[in-house]
């Protein structure tokens, strides 16, 4: 979102490669305009963020399991792009995000197995302006620890497991698509999460 209040969506699917931004209207309820800003072979998932001069797009590459960014001083480019990380130093699919006090810090997915994306955080320095994950001692990578942004705040774990006797799944249940919501209940089968409609769930 623009100073004066004018806001943009990037956007992308790994299946074409190119880049459309999308404005929108004043109160940002519908798209008013929208046009292809640059192609780069198969980036999606795009997220756009602002700092100072600098418009930044940041990019999966799905193939390399990579983050690409791209910057430009006009939002409708020319852009130039780099590729960021990938799962070894790091991940792939997220951005960058500024603090209240003025600090910076990635998000980042990285594919783990069996246990699916697991979200990292990674402080963010500026070098060039270019956003560099990790620290000056060693940039590039996303640590596999580091600080909780902001600090002074209790430690909160994620539920692990359920006994199904609230109306409402907790929080640790999620599916990784649109679930279809007639293959589960927690009525029809007390202290199961799951009922066997036709022998293809247990």
């Amino acid at each position: 979102i623009e100073p004066d209040g004018t806001g943009y969506i990037a956007t992308s699917g790994g299946w074409d490669g190119h880049v459309t931004l999308l404005k929108l209207s004043t109160d940002l309820s519908r798209v008013v305009d929208a046009r292809g800003i640059f192609y780069h072979k198969g980036i999606e998932g795009s997220k756009v963020v602002k700092r100072g001069d600098w418009y930044y797009i940041f990019n999966a590459l799905p193939a390399k399991l990579a983050l690409t960014c791209s910057r430009a001083k006009n939002i409708y480019g020319p852009y130039e792009t780099i590729e960021m990380l990938n799962d070894r130093t790091g991940g792939h699919q997220g951005a960058i995000v500024e603090l209240p006090d003025g600090t910076w810090f990635g998000f980042v997915m990285r594919d783990c197995g069996a246990i699916g994306r697991m979200t990292y955080l990674s402080p963010i320095f500026w070098r060039d302006e270019w956003p560099v994950w990790g620290t000056p001692d060693a940039p590039g990578r996303v640590p596999a620890i580091a600080s909780k942004p902001i600090q002074g705040k209790p430690l909160t774990q994620p539920a692990t497991s359920d006994d199904f006797g609230a109306p409402t799944l907790g929080l640790q249940w999620q599916w990784n698509h649109n679930p279809d919501d007639t293959r589960w209940s927690l009525t029809d089968r007390p202290g199961w999460s799951a009922h066997d409609r036709d022998s293809s769930l247990s």
